[in-house]
């Protein structure tokens, strides 16, 4: 399970479980894969050498996006 919260959008303050399928790919990147209410696709790459997080998705009508960010513990 992985709890998230809402900082945007008609999301803030939200806090949600979700299911995930996750996989160490090495001792610093971890990589995380479930699927939204909306039907979005999520995958989340945690790189904790550098501190970075990316996330990328694909919607239920097909678009897609993509997020970079840095993680702050």
């Amino acid at each position: 399970m992985l709890t998230r919260k809402g900082i945007a959008g008609t999301e803030v303050g939200q806090v949600r479980e979700v299911q995930v399928k996750s996989l160490s790919t090495s001792k610093n990147v971890e990589v995380f894969q479930w699927i939204e209410k909306t039907g979005s696709f999520v995958t989340l790459i945690l790189d904790g050498k550098h501190y970075k997080a990316v996330c990328s998705g694909k919607m239920a009508d097909h678009r897609e996006w993509f997020w970079l960010g840095k993680v702050y513990s």
